[in-house]
């Protein structure tokens, strides 16, 4: 089921975080972190980097703070003296101009250092994240699509792979530049202010930052409440591309019917879900986010009440000690604020995580023994079915208790109706699926056992449904077999009949086959395609009805092509035409996944079954047939008369 309905699967839906739930994220924790494990030395570059920039900072706030003192000592009645950083007294000969012009210069200096060192930071921070962390992971997620079997792309939609793949690796980007990165920022920005409030008044440390714990749980409350709705808006979200996507591969059925207004409702439909889900984590980012703020300004007043007192008790110095404890409170305030978008953030990274994790930890079912057995230059070609039994899904058989042998060199045709399990059986051969019960032999030996990337080279599959990619003609026909030479792509194009109409081509085999192959007809894209089977040179192939969406004379010059390539090669192929099946050395007739009917063509026809029924249908069409039915009923009554 590939339904939008069927992505529920993906996701966990609305419910409460549970303990098995809370673990998870601490993995999911873990695993993103350990993303940046290959560059440990630059992450370790950007925090020793991060920690000088907030020291520089302290510096030059200190020298501002006791410049103040030093001059309401200097020119008021106060009695004390300016309490200046890193041990520095100014020289008794300096006048009042030059120790404000060193603290200034100080100062100054300080923000000019603070700022190169803020490139430096900011540019080594944008190295991991974009040139490491996500061309890795999406690296990582394309990698597995590729090992993964046939049967988890049947359970999952387009739409959903594509967001994984884009979306939500961004939101795992977004992940890294505020978790890896800020999160680590606010931990070490609020250990030293605080460490350098603590030194100014404990105290006053203690009281101004007493609601700290309420933002700390109403973060943790804003957390469990906006998960779930990051869940459901990526749900509607896929469902939203997958409608996209489906609309422009069926971009002519819709002209086609004239459905151009209903489409666009139904993808308004679908575009209104994630604005409607966005606007949800909206509301809830808006309820939060003046909490926090609340907070801020609750302390601001409590500094100004409890503070003030004590400078005006003389227990606080107004500049090195109120000022500098203001400016620290007000930008720990601004740290702490962007709780509001971490914990934002956190939780859109999370559920993408979740989704990216989920891809990446499928096992790749279908893989080569550890000591698979190599077959290179040995395969002659022999196939046995044994009791093979296998089915797509829970809720019903495919194949129920299937054996076929097949000699080498022989062709075997595949019919019967929609479903009857033909395409389940040709997809078994290059281990595509392996089968639930029973075994699949090649020259005797189990196809389990054999090593999977040379099967396959051994297996040339051509689809019902060529898909082409977005290169040349020669790219199509050498992806078969990477290190194919011209003079082989040639070669295989003249058994595939393919050679002729592409030399007539202007550009010939580098002709650039536009997307979906739309500048090419269906049976040229059909000789490609089966070019490309043959350049690795099969003894076996496997051909999934090649002629069923082609003219009659294209047909004809295909199964011309397919008779020369055949005579070597052991061959299944799944046909409905009389042309067809009459080059087949034995027919298999399957009905509802059992084989009812096997022979030659001529024996079939002679036991007047499934397949001579389904043979008449072709030869002759209906009113014939009732006109020859009515023919031989009067001559049977005549004869009896």
């Amino acid at each position: 089921d590939k339904s939008p309905n069927n992505e529920s699967k993906l996701t966990t839906g609305n419910q409460d975080f549970t303990s098995e739930e809370k673990a998870n994220n601490w993995k999911i924790l873990r695993r993103l972190l350990g993303l940046c494990a290959e560059q440990k030395g630059r992450v370790l570059r950007i925090l020793i980097l991060q920690m000088v920039l907030l020291g520089m900072q302290l510096v030059g706030l200190s020298f501002i703070g006791a410049g103040v003192d030093f001059l309401k000592f200097t020119f008021t009645e106060a009695q004390g003296v300016a309490n200046w950083p890193l041990a520095w007294v100014p020289p008794l000969e300096w006048s009042v101009g030059s120790v404000l012009g060193f603290a200034v210069g100080t100062a100054l200096l300080a923000a000019l250092l603070r700022s190169w060192l803020m490139w430096w930071a900011t540019r080594d921070s944008a190295i991991l994240i974009h040139q490491f962390v996500v061309p890795k992971i999406r690296r990582q997620v394309f990698e597995k699509l590729q090992q993964l079997h046939f049967g988890y792309f049947d359970t999952q939609t387009s739409g959903g792979l594509i967001n994984r793949v884009t979306g939500d690796i961004t939101a795992i980007r977004l992940f890294a530049e505020t978790i890896i990165i800020d999160t680590v920022i606010l931990i070490l920005t609020v250990g030293i202010y605080v460490t350098f409030m603590v030194q100014i008044s404990p105290f006053l440390t203690v009281v101004c930052l007493a609601t700290l714990p309420l933002m700390v749980v109403s973060s943790l409350v804003f957390s469990k409440v906006i998960r779930p709705q990051y869940m459901e808006r990526k749900k509607a979200f896929d469902h939203m591309v997958l409608f996209f996507a489906e609309s422009v591969r069926g971009v002519q059925s819709i002209f086609g019917f004239s459905r151009e207004k209903e489409m666009r409702e139904r993808f308004q439909e679908r575009n209104d879900r994630v604005v409607d889900q966005q606007k949800k984590i909206f509301l809830c980012f808006s309820i939060f986010q003046p909490v926090v703020h609340l907070f801020t300004h609750i302390n601001l007043i409590v500094l100004l009440l409890v503070g003030g007192k004590m400078a005006i008790d003389g227990q606080l110095d107004v500049g090195a000690g109120l000022f500098v404890f203001a400016v620290l409170l007000q930008q720990l305030q601004n740290q702490v604020g962007t709780l509001t978008n971490v914990a934002n953030t956190v939780q859109d990274s999370f559920s993408a995580a979740e989704r990216v994790f989920e891809v990446l930890d499928k096992p790749s079912a279908i893989q080569s023994a550890d000591d698979a057995e190599r077959m290179t230059g040995r395969i002659k070609g022999a196939v046995s079915l044994e009791h093979v039994s296998f089915r797509f899904s829970e809720q019903r058989n495919t194949l129920k208790d299937v054996s076929i042998s097949v000699e080498p060199g022989q062709t075997v045709a595949i019919v019967g109706e929609t479903g009857s399990g033909k395409t389940a059986l040709l997809s078994l051969l290059p281990r595509f699926y392996d089968p639930d019960a029973g075994r699949i032999l090649l020259d005797g030996k189990d196809l389990r056992d054999l090593d999977l990337v040379e099967l396959r080279q051994a297996v040339g599959v051509v689809f019902q449904e060529p898909l082409l990619f977005s290169d040349t003609i020669a790219g199509n026909i050498k992806f078969g077999h990477e290190g194919a030479s011209d003079e082989q792509m040639v070669h295989a194009s003249k058994q595939a009949a393919a050679h002729a109409f592409i030399e007539q081509l202007e550009d010939g085999y580098e002709t650039i086959v536009e997307e979906g192959g739309v500048n090419l007809s269906g049976g040229q894209r059909q000789r490609i395609a089966l070019a490309r089977a043959l350049v690795t040179d099969p003894k076996i192939l496997v051909l999934d009805d090649p002629t069923s969406a082609i003219d009659p004379e294209t047909e004809d010059e295909i199964l011309s092509a397919i008779s020369r390539v055949i005579e070597s090669r052991t061959t299944f192929i799944v046909a409905h035409r009389i042309s067809t099946l009459k080059r087949a050395d034995q027919i298999i007739v399957l009905h509802k996944g059992v084989i009812v009917e096997q022979g030659t063509h001529a024996s079939l026809i002679e036991q007047g079954g499934e397949y001579a029924r389904a043979a008449a249908i072709q030869m002759i069409d209906p009113e014939s047939r009732a006109a020859l039915s009515k023919i031989a009923q009067r001559t049977t009554l005549g004869g009896v008369g």
